[in-house]
């Protein structure tokens, strides 16, 4: 049986689609399947309307043909788990899946959970060569657990591979990478060379006491290695533009390095040329 008499058999009357140049398009499914996902363009009832959809990798009575497939044919599969956002940062499962891929939604799982709960839990894991995160010698090709990454990083004693400015980087590239944990990092970028600061969320993170000291004081972290606070009036212009809200410096400020040294894409070079300066 050709294409067409099998056309003939459906039961909607619809001129089938040009057979002669099916589209059909193979591409990683941004859900969780186990396999890619096919997607195809397919009638539907309406004869002059054309959906484009994912279809899982299911056996249809027409795999045979490899090409379009009518859309009441194919077997719905509900989606089991939430859709991935982020290739960087894995939360494990027993569910077997592709390593690029989420298996939970950090938004439901990260966001609303206290910081020392996302510390403890040894299920939230980084692999830090991954997103980048520097010293890139001092990392190996490895998970690690988001508390340990505190403790043995963001809270340990300055050294070589743990001054303000790299600790600083690497909480970006964390937000970069994952914007819902956000709310426990406190640092992430908003334009190429503006940093939305948190106050209390990012003292919280490199164990800094004494909020507006640590940091903002001219001795503090960030006058002291370069960065400069914008006004309230440049932050509320620049959080206008950006659809950001009100800008309250009590919670939280936007700063900027003073030569254009810090900035998104920058790399470990850059960040080992912001000295402290006494």
């Amino acid at each position: 049986m050709d294409l067409k008499e099998l056309y003939s058999h459906l039961p909607y009357a619809a001129a089938p689609p040009n057979l002669s140049n099916p589209i059909i398009l193979v591409t990683p499914s941004p859900l969780v399947y186990e396999a890619p996902v096919k997607y195809a363009y397919y009638p539907t009832p309406a004869p002059t309307h054309y959906c484009y959809t994912p279809v899982p990798h299911v056996q249809s009575p027409f795999s045979h043909y490899n090409t379009i497939v009518p859309n009441y044919l194919i077997p719905q599969q509900p989606v089991r788990y939430p859709v991935a956002e982020t290739n960087y940062i894995q939360l494990d499962s027993s569910k077997s899946v592709s390593v690029s891929v989420l298996i939970f939604s950090l938004s439901s799982q990260v966001v609303k959970r206290k910081f020392d709960e996302i510390c403890t839990d040894p299920n939230i894991t980084f692999n830090p060569q991954t997103i980048n995160l520097i010293p890139y010698s001092l990392w190996k090709s490895e998970n690690i657990t988001f508390g340990y990454l505190v403790s043995f990083h963001f809270r340990k004693r300055n050294s070589s591979n743990s001054k303000f400015p790299i600790k600083l980087f690497n909480a970006l590239k964390i937000t970069e990478h994952c914007p819902d944990l956000f709310p426990h990092i406190g640092v992430k970028w908003i334009t190429d060379d503006v940093i939305w600061v948190d106050r209390e969320a990012f003292a919280c993170l490199i164990g800094v006491k004494t909020v507006e000291g640590g940091l903002f004081h001219q001795q503090g972290n960030f006058p002291s290695h370069g960065f400069v606070e914008l006004s309230y009036e440049e932050s509320q212009m620049l959080a206008n533009s950006l659809n950001l809200g009100r800008i309250d410096l009590s919670v939280m400020r936007l700063v900027r390095h003073r030569t254009g040294l810090f900035r998104r894409g920058c790399t470990e070079l850059d960040i080992l040329r912001c000295q402290w300066k006494g």
